[in-house]
């Protein structure tokens, strides 16, 4: 908790000359920042319990959201593509102004901090409603299977609008929930 209390306070505070709009928030995905996690993830060189090194590092994964802007493009590949280059410009500015270690690609930014390994996205709520609004036909067909119906979704997971929906809207909603739940229930996070 304390390495993600620490690089949220980075990334909040990132220098607004170099990156267009500010962070205003960072989100915890991961189960171990609930103290969920089956398996707590150790920084990279660690001794684990049983003696032996940690040379993997899972990506603990946060979602970062931007101040609002009305700029954003129309057309969903512009707006991914505007979106690529915030994370170039995220993790540029992170490496310039922290020196920590940072990996830029299309759909997300690795920062490397204190040994573990983060991987942020970028929580854009026009990209969700551009999402909605190009749906294939293929993305509206439903099936039944064993008598229930069942989502077919195309074979590009760049259409796959519900799974979107839920990994960047209902799944940090969630966490805030349970954080929220676990702060107040303090039995919560050492039983589950």
């Amino acid at each position: 908790q304390s390495h993600l209390a620490a690089l949220k306070k980075m990334l909040l505070s990132l220098d607004t000359q170099q990156v267009p709009l500010a962070i205003e928030a960072v989100r915890a995905m991961h189960p171990a920042f609930r103290g969920t996690a089956a398996v707590v993830p150790l920084a990279y060189g660690k001794k684990a319990p049983d003696g032996s090194v940690h040379a993997y590092l899972e990506p603990l994964h946060i979602v970062l959201e931007l101040e609002s802007s009305g700029k954003w493009p129309n057309d969903l590949a512009a707006l991914r593509w505007v979106k690529s280059a915030f994370h170039l410009k995220i993790a540029e500015a992170v490496k310039a102004q922290y020196r920590v270690h940072t990996r830029a690609s299309p759909e997300h930014i690795d920062i490397i901090f204190r040994g573990f390994a983060f991987r942020a996205t970028l929580q854009i709520a026009k990209e969700l409603s551009l999402m909605k609004s190009n749906r294939t036909p293929l993305d509206a067909v439903a099936t039944l299977r064993e008598g229930r119906p069942v989502h077919v979704s195309s074979a590009s997971p760049e259409l796959d609008c519900d799974r979107f929906a839920r990994d960047m809207f209902a799944r940090p909603r969630l966490a805030s929930q349970l954080d929220a739940f676990g702060a107040k229930h303090a039995s919560f996070a050492p039983v589950c």
